[in-house]
């Protein structure tokens, strides 16, 4: 009966969890469409991409095409960064990398 409680309970967690991240990737949305809209990017350009979605920040980023090799080669396989939304207080405030004029300039189809 108390695994059974456990489980139900950790379940729900594992929902709320999963709710959670997905309100914080439309929040995030939200506020990079503003951004780009302001800027002069392509949103949709933008939105094609993987959210990698952290604790106090989230990022668009293209995946690396490197295959691990244990830490030899650990930062080659780091995703590049397009577009960062940094929490600060309630809210994300958005952030461009060096990589976000190159890529929404075509510079970087060869990392896609």
């Amino acid at each position: 009966m108390i695994q059974w409680a456990v489980l139900t309970f950790l379940t729900q967690k594992v929902e709320i969890m999963k709710i959670v991240k997905m309100v914080k990737r439309k929040e995030t949305e939200l506020i990079a469409e503003n951004y780009c809209n302001r800027h002069g990017y392509d949103f949709e350009m933008l939105k094609s991409l993987p959210f990698f979605s952290m604790s106090s920040f989230g990022a668009y980023a293209i995946p690396s095409k490197v295959i691990p090799d244990g830490l030899m080669n650990d930062l080659d396989t780091q995703p590049t960064s397009i577009l960062l939304a940094v929490r600060e207080k309630d809210s994300f405030i958005i952030e461009e990398t060096e990589h976000t004029k190159p890529y929404f300039n075509g510079e970087l189809d060869h990392l896609l």
